[in-house]
């Protein structure tokens, strides 16, 4: 197979892989497209290369398999209801992903790491600059009514430009922000100017659409970024006092982040109707209940939306209802659908996952970031959630890459 060197298509490959982590900015089928395209170009280079298959190693990715599992039994089940199929065609991912990825990782070219943490934070600073100027040309962010019912009209708008709902732009925004920020003295100076506008950009865009979890991530990363950066006791307080006071200001300067805010305190006096907290608390109690009805085996992913809707229904919550809302927590999405031994399973594999990563600062803020998003969004029911788990969590394991962090090749970066 020379014509793989004579074409450069081991080069293709290489790109192909790094523009997979650009997922934020890509339409869903072209990140399709683009999987697709890189695994054939991974099994036509395996072929060539014949490289050895350890199963010590792949064991630790055959751990994401098991999640397509239960899935693939309840549609072997029931292949003619529309609801398995479209959740097994989600899923597919969780099968074919490990493998590809593995393979790619033992071949003679490594998997380009450092490129693909790059991709990622410059494709969400990318969108978020292109989608602040748009909201400033569309007089979103300096419309007043834009900040109305919990910054409704802002959110909406940047959902309709950005294709993105604003809590995963948020999951993006504030992973990629904590990885910069982390070597950010590492860079050079023409780096750092660059890196700063993006930074910018992306904090700015992520405190205007106000997404809560999202926004609680940011600070925590930030906190314990702080904490690892300064040994020195009285000037780690001194630095936590001043960003508390910052923080202060800013929400009470923030139209959107203040609106945001005091939903929280209006859910303890006197929440209103369209109160998002409020709307959460039955959302989470509604799925506790289903939970708990079937809290061994599980209803199955077919009927967990329809029981949640009956739910919704008797607390007369009729915006859930209508549009269908899920758990909103990963880990009751699972529980509810396949019990609890499945949802131990999970965390089980999210403990594994871990110890693997957390002594790369970059593996920690990522399971940091994937763990807590998980207690307020089912992030794997969404296709730009089932890329973020995926394609991080496989990266992360590569078996170079989960050496001490001083022998990796994107902690020290130049």
């Amino acid at each position: 197979m020379n014509w793989l060197e004579r074409y450069e298509l081991t080069t293709l490959k290489q790109w192909l892989f790094v523009s997979l982590f650009a997922f934020p900015v890509f339409p869903l089928k072209l990140v399709n497209i683009l999987f697709i395209v890189f695994s054939v170009l991974v099994v036509l280079q395996f072929l060539k290369e014949r490289p050895q298959l350890l199963f010590r190693d792949y064991k630790l990715y055959a751990l994401f398999v098991i999640l397509f599992v239960p899935y693939f039994i309840e549609f072997l089940l029931y292949p003619a209801d529309k609801v398995m199929q479209f959740e097994l065609e989600k899923k597919l991912l969780f099968l074919v992903a490990p493998v590809f990825l593995y393979l790619n990782s033992i071949l003679k070219v490594k998997p380009d790491v450092k490129g693909a943490i790059w991709s990622f934070i410059v494709s969400v600073s990318v969108l978020s600059v292109i989608t602040i100027l748009y909201l400033a040309v569309r007089i979103s962010v300096f419309s007043e009514d834009s900040y109305q019912n919990g910054a409704f009209g802002l959110r909406a708008s940047f959902e309709q430009f950005a294709n993105l709902h604003p809590t995963y732009y948020g999951l993006f925004s504030s992973t990629a922000s904590l990885w910069a920020i982390y070597y950010f003295n590492h860079y050079t100076r023409a780096y750092k100017i660059v890196l700063a506008i993006g930074l910018f950009f992306m904090i700015l865009l992520n405190v205007l659409i106000a997404a809560k979890t999202p926004l609680f991530i940011l600070i925590i990363g930030l906190l314990w970024i702080a904490y690892k950066k300064i040994p020195n006791k009285v000037k780690l307080s001194l630095i936590y006092a001043s960003f508390f006071s910052f923080l202060f200001i800013l929400v009470a300067s923030i139209p959107s982040l203040k609106n945001r805010l005091s939903e929280v305190s209006d859910f303890f006096v006197n929440a209103s109707v369209n109160n998002t907290v409020l709307e959460r608390f039955v959302v989470f109690n509604c799925s506790k209940m289903v939970f708990v009805q079937d809290f061994y085996t599980g209803i199955g992913s077919r009927n967990a939306q329809n029981l949640l809707d009956f739910c919704y229904l008797y607390f007369k919550f009729y915006k859930g209802q209508i549009i269908h809302l899920n758990s909103h927590n990963q880990y009751l999405t699972f529980g509810i659908s396949y019990g609890i031994y499945f949802l131990l399973l999970f965390v089980a594999l999210l403990v594994v996952l871990f110890k693997r990563v957390n002594r790369n600062p970059l593996g920690f803020l990522f399971m940091m970031c994937l763990t807590i998003i998980m207690f307020t969004e089912s992030i794997l029911e969404r296709q730009m959630g089932i890329y973020y788990f995926l394609f991080f969590g496989l990266l992360f394991l590569l078996p170079f890459h989960t050496a001490p962090i001083k022998n990796t090749t994107i902690s020290r970066p130049k």
